[in-house]
């Protein structure tokens, strides 16, 4: 949550403007260096950002893309977190981690419908703008159940999971220091 709140704001403050994200406890601190960083009207932008869901594509391509890139593509949207039931990281039973997504029906028609026609391409997972991940869709799947594998680590994996969910786990709390 600490990295995409990061992310968010990053793309929402003006140039110029200094913030700082600490976690403590199960909270996330944002402090702004000065009170005339954070204009009176950015205010409400600041709350709908860090309160609601990011924007999470599946996205067409054919070639790879890099965790941690701005996407600038244009390829077709595939399926959206609005598609995705659960998501979880786990071990399989080669030792390696992997992402399970469980997808809604309509989500898992869409996904059977691409990957039959798009073994070979990249099915890039896009979050607000950055591509987490760029699995390549290796048979068609049906089923709606989804094993992304990457070389990941446990950790990765969690971390995958949790974005992939679409929301940021964060309880807003406005303090303000004169």
């Amino acid at each position: 949550a600490r990295h995409v709140l990061q992310k968010r704001l990053e793309h929402f403050l003006a140039p110029g403007q200094t913030f700082s994200v600490t976690p403590r406890a199960k909270t996330l601190i944002v402090r702004f260096e000065s009170s005339e960083d954070l204009e009176a009207n950015q205010l409400e932008g600041l709350i709908d950002l860090c309160t609601t869901l990011g924007r999470l594509e599946f996205v067409d391509s054919e070639t790879a893309l890099e965790s941690g890139e701005r996407f600038t593509g244009s390829g077709e949207v595939i399926f959206t977190d609005q598609d995705i039931r659960t998501t979880s990281a786990t071990t399989s039973e080669f030792g390696t981690a992997i992402v399970q997504l469980e997808l809604t029906s309509e989500g898992s028609d869409k996904l059977a419908a691409y990957s039959k026609n798009n073994l070979g391409h990249f099915l890039v997972i896009v979050k607000d703008g950055e591509v987490l991940s760029s699995p390549i869709v290796q048979s068609e799947i049906s089923g709606g159940q989804v094993w992304l594998q990457n070389n990941f680590t446990l950790e990765e994996a969690r971390r995958l999971a949790a974005e992939l969910t679409g929301r940021l786990p964060i309880l807003l709390e406005l303090l303000r220091q004169n």
